[in-house]
């Protein structure tokens, strides 16, 4: 198990640039840092230091954007507090991710909901997750499992392939 401090963005209508690269690496950005910020709207204490996040290969066999976020409101913090994202079309997202080694079987997958920021105590003890999944590689692709079995949460045909709502919300 790792803890890789990534969020992934699976998106439909974020305009990012997916022609074909041999390797891409999670690279900080001042802009894009504060696009992803108002996107995310997430509070400080739902980010993490560096310190805490899994070592792991520098690149990665990926067209998918990834992002060394740093929260805007830690810039001063020692530790170099954010997430690493990757924002990625839908379309294709198990296999991509599988084929890169970002997500491999037995990874834990968090989903925290930013609106849980400042709702009390135990949100925000909890970093806002609101659900726990676990990914496994299955024909080439990352799918997941998650409780409970239904599709709700798992998607249609209980098939893990991220399809659910939960994961596309």
């Amino acid at each position: 198990m790792r803890f890789l401090g990534v969020i992934v963005a699976v998106t439909t209508g974020l305009v990012v640039n997916f022609s074909p690269v041999a390797a891409a690496e999670f690279s900080f950005n001042e802009k894009t840092n504060q696009e992803m910020a108002k996107r995310l709207n997430i509070p400080v204490y739902f980010a993490i230091p560096a310190s805490a996040r899994a070592d792991i290969p520098k690149t990665f066999n990926t067209t998918d954007r990834l992002v060394e976020f740093k929260h805007p409101d830690a810039k001063d913090a020692k530790g170099d507090v954010g997430l690493r994202l990757i924002v990625a079309k839908r379309s294709g997202f198990g296999k991509r991710m599988a084929q890169s080694g970002l997500l491999q079987t037995g990874d834990i997958l968090l989903s925290f909901r930013p609106e849980w920021g400042g709702a009390g105590t135990y949100p925000n003890i909890q970093m806002g997750v609101s659900h726990t999944g676990i990914a496994y590689v299955k024909n080439g692709a990352i799918h997941h499992l998650d409780m409970p079995l239904d599709a709700e949460h798992n998607g249609s045909q209980i098939k893990g392939d991220f399809s659910s709502d939960h994961y596309r919300t």
